[in-house]
């Protein structure tokens, strides 16, 4: 069994790409719970992993499902990531059902699709400005292009869809301030920030969710009801964020890969 560390060469994007100078990165998985939480604050998406999965007890593994999903999309070969839609295909075809307050959900529903890749995208983003520190605007109309790429394994309808950076972050904004959470996406969110891991360390795991809520939009973190980060934690991600920036732009590509793209490319 081979473990590749590059993308393969009929992949949907290449070792050129700003994806694979980002989401293929380790420190991307610093905006995995931001993700979740942002996806769960809409209430139909809520339903949907509440109802159709053990979502207390796998709320990690679900994140490392999307991001090896994402992953064989973007960088595994063409049959791989025909597999790999496939797949998703007929997990989705399966969640459907209704929310607390009896509206409808769908998985395969273009827009709850959009939503859920848009919040990988912005959370790459922001945890990139934080830490790294190098993208340009250049770079984000670029990685919008490679998303509206990516965005067809998931029948996303490209007309609604930004065409570009400015277009983006007006229209995720805009999303994410017409978001109404419900307690299902409450209760949900309590459980992304504290997963049943005993192996993890409580300050470690502290400090993750107490990062997870820094990161979000505020409008998004007051409607989940979730507390604001208080201010000796603000001074340690602040800490954090100026060594990122001094050290993670200096790392050679090799030390920065992020182990999940080896297990997930192989083949």
């Amino acid at each position: 069994m081979n473990f590749n560390t590059r993308p393969a060469q009929d992949a949907l994007l290449d070792s050129t790409s700003v994806a694979w100078d980002t989401a293929a990165r380790w420190w991307a998985v610093l905006g995995g719970q931001r993700a979740l939480l942002l996806q769960v604050a809409h209430p139909q998406v809520a339903a949907a992993v509440s109802e159709h999965s053990n979502w207390e007890a796998r709320s990690l593994q679900r994140l490392v499902a999307t991001l090896r999903a994402m992953l064989r999309l973007s960088f595994g070969s063409a049959s791989a990531a025909s597999d790999q839609a496939e797949a998703l295909g007929r997990v989705h075809g399966s969640i459907v059902g209704r929310t607390d307050d009896g509206v409808g959900y769908d998985a395969d529903d273009p827009d709850a699709q959009a939503w859920v890749l848009a919040t990988l995208i912005d959370s790459l983003w922001e945890v990139e400005r934080r830490f790294v520190g190098r993208l340009s605007e250049t770079d984000r109309n670029r990685s919008v292009t490679e998303t509206r790429m990516l965005a067809r394994s998931f029948n996303i309808d490209l007309d609604r869809f930004p065409a570009d950076a400015t277009e983006f972050r007006a229209w995720f904004s805009s999303r994410a301030e017409a978001l109404q959470p419900d307690d299902r996406s409450r209760a949900s969110a309590r459980s992304i920030l504290d997963p049943p891991l005993r192996w993890v360390p409580g300050p470690a795991k502290r400090f993750g969710a107490v990062l997870a809520c820094d990161l979000l939009p505020p409008t998004v973190r007051e409607a989940l009801e979730l507390p604001a980060a208080r201010p000796g934690e603000v001074a340690k991600i602040l800490a954090w964020q100026r060594r990122g920036r001094r050290v993670i732009p200096r790392l050679p590509q090799t030390l920065t890969l992020n182990p999940l793209v080896p297990w997930s490319l192989r083949e």
